[in-house]
C-alpha cells in the first residue's frame, strides 16, 4: 500500500469505533492522523481493537511485518507515549502485572494524549474537523453520549436512579483510586491559538479515577491527588462557573470541567 492508503485505512478503521472518525473532502482527517502516527505505526493501529488486548492476542494479526514480538511492544509502547493508543497495566489471577493495548478515540482519546505536544497546526486542523467537517456531529450523534453535564449550585435530588449518577461529588467519595488532575486540552488548545479561556486561568483541572488515573499517572499526562484534593478541585470549579461534564458512566472515570468559549 502507498502511505496514503494506509492513513486511509487507518481513517476507516478508526471510523469503526463508538465515536467515529469520518471522512471529509478536505482531508484534515488525513492530516490529523498523520501529526499522531508514522506509517509505520498505523498499520500497525489498524490491526487493534477497541477492546484492550495483550500483546500474545495481538501479536499473531501483525507478525507478517517481521516485528518480533518485543519489538512489537516496544512499539506500542512507544505508541502510547507519544498518544496513539491506549495502554492499560491490569493484574491477572496470579498478580502478574499485563499490558493491555486499544485503539483510542480521537476525542476522548488521542486529542487529551496530546496534551504536551500541541502544535499550532494541529489545533488548527482539529478545530476546523470539529466545528466545519462534521466531527461535532459524529461525537453527538450517538444514541448514548460520552458526557453527562451536571448543573452546579443546584440541589441534585434523588427521585429517580439517574439521580444518584448525577450528584458529582458522590462520584468522586465513591470512585476506586488512584486519583489523578490534568490539563484541559480544550483550554490549552486555544491558548495555543491564542484565543485563552475567558472564564477562568485554571488548566489543570480535569480529573481521572481508577484504570484512566493510573494510565494517566503512569506517562505522565497528569499528575496523582488525594480523594480529598479531587473534591478541592471540584470547589474550585464551582467557585469559577465551569459545567461538570462526568463520563456517562455509573462509575465514570473521569469528569471534564467545561467552559462554553473553548469546549
Amino acid at each position: 500500500m502507498t502511505e496514503e492508503e494506509v492513513y486511509r485505512e487507518l481513517q476507516e478503521h478508526l471510523d469503526k469505533l463508538p465515536i467515529g472518525y469520518p471522512a471529509t473532502d478536505s482531508g484534515v482527517e488525513i492530516r490529523i492522523l498523520k501529526y499522531i502516527f508514522s506509517p509505520e505505526e498505523a498499520q500497525i493501529a489498524i490491526k487493534l481493537g477497541f477492546m484492550p488486548e495483550n500483546i500474545q492476542q495481538i501479536y499473531p494479526r501483525i507478525n507478517e511485518s517481521a516485528l518480533s514480538m518485543e519489538e512489537l511492544e516496544q512499539t506500542l509502547e512507544k505508541m502510547f507515549d507519544k498518544g496513539a493508543i491506549n495502554s492499560y497495566t491490569i493484574k491477572d489471577k496470579s498478580g502478574e502485572k499485563i499490558k493491555y493495548y486499544s485503539n483510542a478515540q480521537l476525542a476522548i482519546g488521542m486529542l487529551e494524549y496530546k496534551m504536551g505536544d500541541l502544535s499550532k497546526e494541529f489545533c488548527e486542523d482539529f478545530e476546523r474537523y470539529m466545528h466545519e467537517e462534521g466531527f461535532l456531529e459524529e461525537m453527538t450523534r450517538t444514541k448514548i453520549p460520552q458526557f453527562r453535564t451536571i448543573p452546579l449550585n443546584e440541589k441534585v435530588t434523588f427521585d429517580n436512579q439517574v439521580a444518584t449518577y448525577d450528584d458529582v461529588r458522590k462520584i468522586i467519595e465513591g470512585a476506586r483510586g488512584p486519583f489523578a488532575l490534568s490539563d484541559c486540552v480544550c483550554r490549552k488548545g486555544k491558548d495555543v491559538l491564542g484565543r485563552p479561556c475567558q472564564v477562568t486561568k485554571l488548566r489543570d483541572i480535569c480529573m481521572q479515577f481508577g484504570m484512566a488515573a493510573e494510565m494517566y499517572i503512569e506517562k505522565g499526562f497528569g499528575r496523582e491527588v488525594t480523594r480529598e484534593e479531587a473534591l478541592k478541585n471540584l470547589d474550585i470549579a464551582e467557585r469559577d462557573g465551569l459545567v461538570v461534564s462526568p463520563g456517562n458512566a455509573i462509575y465514570p472515570p473521569f469528569i471534564c470541567l467545561c467552559c462554553g468559549c473553548c469546549c
